[in-house]
Formats: C-alpha cells, sequence, structure tokens
C-alpha cells in the first residue's frame, strides 16, 4: 500500500465518522430519549456517588469510567435505525 493509498483510506473514514457523528442527535431525538437519558443519570449518579464516597482512590477513577462504559455500550439498542442512503 503507498502513502497516498493510506491517506486516502483515512480520509475516507474520517468523512464517514463525522457522519455518523452527526447523525447521532437525530437518531437520539427519534428514538427513544427517555431511555436514553434515565440511563445517563443512572449513570451520572453512580461516577458522583463513587467519587464522594471513596476519593483519591483508584477505584473512584474505574467506576466513573465503568459508568461511562455502560452507559455508551448500551445506548444503540435506543437510538433509531440510521437513515437510508
Amino acid at each position: 500500500m503507498t502513502p497516498a493509498d493510506i491517506t486516502t483510506t483515512i480520509t475516507a473514514l474520517a468523512v464517514a465518522a463525522r457522519r455518523h457523528a452527526a447523525a447521532l442527535p437525530a437518531r437520539a431525538r427519534h428514538g427513544r430519549p427517555w431511555h436514553i437519558t434515565i440511563r445517563a443519570i443512572i449513570a451520572t449518579a453512580i461516577a458522583v456517588t463513587a467519587a464522594i464516597a471513596i476519593p483519591g482512590t483508584p477505584a473512584a477513577p474505574a467506576i466513573c469510567a465503568g459508568a461511562a462504559l455502560w452507559w455508551a455500550l448500551t445506548l444503540p439498542p435506543d437510538l433509531a435505525p440510521p437513515e437510508r442512503p
């Protein structure tokens, strides 16, 4: 693979990522926004509770990251299907 091919591939991937990221708000709005919001509130409450209950320990940021990861991984079922081109 030549450097030009690699650049072209990276550019195409960046364009596709921007297009998908731009569609996320519409997919959330037309999906199940209350489910997304409730899970975001739960993840935030868990992260804040961990930060208050065990500050300064290695577990606090791990729990916060785990809560954010849980929210991100459970997000797709509540998004509306992507629009067909």
